[in-house]
């Protein structure tokens, strides 16, 4: 799979992946950061159910959307949060990978 995620993603551009598990969306994500990319993962998921399916011990940093309070919180009502999260996220520079699934 490596070989072809190569092939179709290509440095700079945005991708949508419909599906309903994301479990491509996701391994397309750690593909990029087992290629040394920084990575953001905006996740209507909580943070524990996401590392129970894709353990990242810090790999990459995660926003709950979520209307809970704790560390790492957007709102979903917030989109101009979410979007500004993301934003400096990707102002990071073109080494970044960035994953926002539902």
């Amino acid at each position: 799979m490596e070989e072809a995620e190569d092939q179709l993603l290509i440095k700079g551009y945005t991708y949508i992946v419909d599906e309903g598990a994301s479990e491509l969306s996701l391994a397309l994500f750690e593909h990029g950061l087992r290629s040394g990319r920084a990575g953001l993962c905006i996740t209507g998921e909580p943070p524990q159910h996401l590392e129970k399916r894709h353990p990242h011990k810090g790999r990459f940093e995660v926003a709950w959307i979520t209307d809970a309070s704790g560390p790492n919180v957007l709102r979903p009502a917030m989109l101009d949060q979410i979007n500004a999260k993301l934003e400096r996220f990707l102002e990071k520079g073109f080494g970044t990978a960035a994953v926002i699934e539902a």
